[in-house]
């Protein structure tokens, strides 16, 4: 994204995180409120560099929120999930009926299969699942699903 819609999500996270009248869940909230404000779609994994500043914003958010509102303020997830995402997630991965716990984010799983030359296709999120859909190089269609492990 161009750095002055950057600077405009910044703002937006920045205004949400101090107007105390604003109850936020999680950082996350706060930042698709910000993008929908700005009237800008939110990316997805395979768009790798509008992902990172995705990451960033939600990143700057944590510091906003916690900044405006204390480390523990009512804006806050569980610690554990704090910690899982500080060290990254753990995803259940299923792959060609085998199930597979893997440690990053879903970033680092296209990375990953992008090495072993294989092409993102098409990614398909819902609430509970991430669906992405590749090509090996002599065509093969593979999908591979996603989810967060139950705690």
């Amino acid at each position: 994204l161009p750095e002055d819609v950057i600077s405009e999500i910044k703002k937006l996270i920045r205004d949400g995180a101090s107007d105390r009248s604003k109850k936020w869940a999680n950082a996350l909230e706060l930042v698709h409120a910000a993008y929908k404000a700005a009237a800008v779609q939110r990316p997805t994994p395979d768009m790798e560099s509008a992902w990172k500043q995705y990451e960033e914003m939600i990143s700057y958010a944590i510091d906003q929120l916690a900044k405006y509102r204390g480390i523990d303020g009512d804006w806050r997830m569980t610690s554990l999930t704090m910690t899982e995402q500080a060290e990254g997630n753990y995803i259940v991965a299923e792959l060609e009926n085998r199930t597979v716990n893997i440690k990053g984010t879903v970033n680092d799983i296209i990375r990953s299969l992008k090495r072993k030359n294989v092409k993102p296709v098409r990614v398909v999120k819902n609430k509970e699942r991430i669906k992405l859909i590749f090509k090996d190089n002599s065509g093969k269609k593979f999908v591979v699903k996603l989810k967060k492990p139950v705690s």
